[in-house]
Order: C-alpha cells, then structure tokens, then sequence
C-alpha cells in the first residue's frame, strides 16, 4: 500500500516555515519549452550565454533532479524579507540620490527561499524516506513562470512575471522538486495546465490592461508575455557585464542604477509598493560592500554599479 501524506499538510508547514504560499503539479515535459527556444533563437538574451547553453535542459525538470515526479513551486513576497532586517542607508542630502529597487537592500531572496524549502522537504521526508528531493531558486535549468503557473501560483502577465492573485507580481520564485510520487499527495489543487492559454489558468487579468507596455521607457515588453532584454534597463544594468551601454539605456540609468521596476509599480492587481531606497550614486566601495553585504546587489558588484552610476553622472 501506497504512503501517502496531504498536500494541505505540507502547504501548512510551508506556511508555518515563513513561505506565503505554495503550489504542486506533477512533472512533465515543458509547454512552453518552443517559446522559450525561439526567444534565445531571436537574440533576446542578449549576452546571458548561460540561457543558451543550458536551452535542453529546460525540456524536463528531470534535468534538475533525475526521476523527479513531482514539483512544489513557492511564493515568497518581498514584503516578509523586507521585516527580516532594516539596512541603514547613507543620509547625506548633499550626494547625488537615486532610487533602488526594494529588494537590493533586503536580505537575498536565494537564501530565505532555499532554507525555508529545505525545511519543507525535511517534512516530506519523515513519511518518505528513501526519495529524493532538491531545492532550486533561480539557478536551475527550469522555465520557473511556467512552472510557477502551472502549480497554480498565479498567471503569466503582460509584463512578463507570474502575477499571483493575492501577492500580485511583488513575489519571489523556489521549487522543491522530489521523486515522491505526485498521487502520494491526497488532496492536491487542480493542476493549472492548459497550454492553449497564455496565463494558462482561469479568466486573464490582463485582458483589458496596458498600464505595464505604456509605462515600459523602453518598450521591452512582448506581446506574447515575454521580455526582449536587450530593450530591458534591467538587463544592461544588472546582467550586462560590459561598457558599452546603448544610448537610449544610459540616461535611464539615473533613476535605475539597480533595476526598473515600472512595469510593477504601474500594475493595478499589485498590492502598493513601499517606495523605492535612495541610495547615493556616488557610494564608495566600503560603503557599497556594507550596505549590500548578503543582498541581492551583492551580485551587481562594486565595480558595475560604478559603471552605471558613471553613465547616469554624464546625464546629471
């Protein structure tokens, strides 16, 4: 006979653990696998050669973890990280501010989302034993929107990011991927499926809404729900790692030496947003490492935030 444990009980712990919520879906090929393939095919990516170089690998999650049955996708809202620490940020009115998005100056995401998975796999594990499970959060080959999506987290978006119906778009992405098979789990959610669907799932929110496309400066956003990156300030500030930025890009920089966040912020199934943290533009390399020491910035680097603080000085 069969072990079995309940998705809501899991859901629980997982809720319990810090996390605000979480989805199942047994695993599959990829549906939007094609999607994807023709995006890296168009040059969308820019110069994120890893996108390309790990393209089959997106096909099956079982390229994550061999003989995966089953998928939990997690929500993690910046407003959680945001209570987990209060960074002190520079208040001299005399050096040139700009805005950052939120989350470079809140704990880094990767970590809160990889530990508190983990704890939810421990509880799996207690009924199950001999399977095997791994935590994923951003750097696995998997199509994470979709699979976001169809563990019934939320829809894809106009503005390319799984909207969820309580959250909004204001969320973080983990997966737990386990060998446990999917029927072990009593009581799931319907699976969210259906590729004929853009959003995959239920009515789309976005039917009637442009307000993302309208406030995009750079007019990055698809009409297939995806993002040209190289259109995207968000791309040439944070993931570009050379100097020569186009000249549409550099006068943005200013006001996004840390990531764009207007295709959020203008969405009206958002909860509001806390303001953006003004930072100096002129930080000096002691005041960047303390200030985003264990943030998601961290991975920006001194040196490319000077870049773009450069660039947006030639504009001031």
């Amino acid at each position: 006979m069969m072990t079995t444990i309940s998705f809501s009980s899991v859901r629980d712990e997982a809720l319990r653990l810090g996390l605000d919520d979480l989805g199942i879906v047994p695993a599959s090929e990829s549906i939007t696998w094609k999607i994807f393939s023709n995006w890296i095919d168009s040059g969308q990516a820019g110069e994120m050669e890893w996108l390309s170089k790990l393209r089959d690998a997106r096909r099956h999650p079982d390229s994550v973890l061999p003989g995966v049955k089953t998928l939990f996708a997690a929500a993690l809202s910046l407003r959680r990280i945001q209570k987990t620490e209060e960074r002190p940020l520079p208040t001299d009115e005399s050096r040139p501010h700009t805005g950052v998005n939120s989350y470079a100056v809140c704990t880094d995401y990767h970590t809160i989302l990889r530990d508190r998975l983990r704890g939810v796999a421990q509880m799996i594990a207690r009924s199950f034993p001999d399977e095997k499970f791994r935590v994923a959060v951003d750097t696995a080959p998997l199509l994470e929107k979709e699979w976001g999506a169809r563990c019934g987290l939320g829809t894809i978006a106009k503005n390319s990011l799984l909207l969820h119906p309580r959250l909004g778009t204001d969320f973080f992405l983990g997966f737990l991927l386990t060998t446990v098979p999917y029927e072990a789990f009593t009581d799931p959610p319907a699976a969210a499926d259906d590729s004929s669907r853009p959003c995959f799932a239920g009515a789309d929110p976005c039917a009637e809404c442009e307000r993302c496309r309208k406030a995009c400066p750079t007019g990055a956003l698809n009409p297939d729900r995806t993002l040209n990156a190289t259109q995207c300030i968000n791309y040439w500030g944070i993931e570009y790692r050379g100097d020569e930025i186009p000249e549409k890009i550099v006068p943005l920089l200013r006001r996004f030496p840390f990531g764009c966040d207007l295709c959020r912020r203008v969405c009206p199934r958002n909860p509001e947003l806390p303001p953006r943290p003004e930072v100096p533009l002129d930080l000096t390399e002691e005041e960047f490492n303390t200030l985003f020491k264990g943030t998601p910035a961290q991975r920006l680097g001194y040196e490319r935030f000077r870049r773009n603080s450069r660039e947006a000085e030639k504009e001031g």
